[in-house]
């Protein structure tokens, strides 16, 4: 590796990405929508949604020379 390599890091970004599992208002069954994790819970907690994937970002570490 080379020493200048920078290395990232991740960082939850408090979204996520739904699967519904019931159809709900316009979302049907198997539908992927992302939603900030407030809403989700309420959805998750209405069993109509199941968490597929926490969305990340990726930042480069400060690298001290």
């Amino acid at each position: 590796m080379a020493e200048n390599e920078k290395k990232a890091k991740e960082v939850e970004t408090g979204y996520v990405v739904l699967k519904f599992t019931k159809s709900w208002g316009t979302k049907k069954t198997g539908d992927l929508e992302t939603y900030h994790m407030s809403t989700a819970k309420a959805l998750i907690a209405k069993k109509v949604a199941e968490i597929k994937e926490k969305l990340v970002e990726y930042f480069p570490e400060n690298i001290s020379k």
